[in-house]
């Protein structure tokens, strides 16, 4: 890993891209599991049974949440 610092004196590091990709992978691991979490204790809300359904019936998933 390599450090260096801007003109404007913001410091950033570079690592090669398998690491930054495993980095990726993990942070996205984790906002999902937290937004099921959240999703669960009811603080994001879902969509309802009968909406379920219309959108699996709809033409197409854009056809349905331009209609939602």
């Amino acid at each position: 890993m390599t450090f260096l610092t801007t003109p404007g004196g913001e410091e950033l590091a570079i690592i090669p891209r398998r690491e930054f990709e495993a980095l990726k992978e993990a942070a996205e691991g984790a906002e999902h599991a937290r937004d099921l979490a959240d999703y669960r204790a009811g603080r994001i809300p879902g969509l309802t049974p009968d909406e379920a359904r219309a959108l699996v019936d709809a033409v197409s998933p854009l056809a349905f949440w331009r209609g939602y």
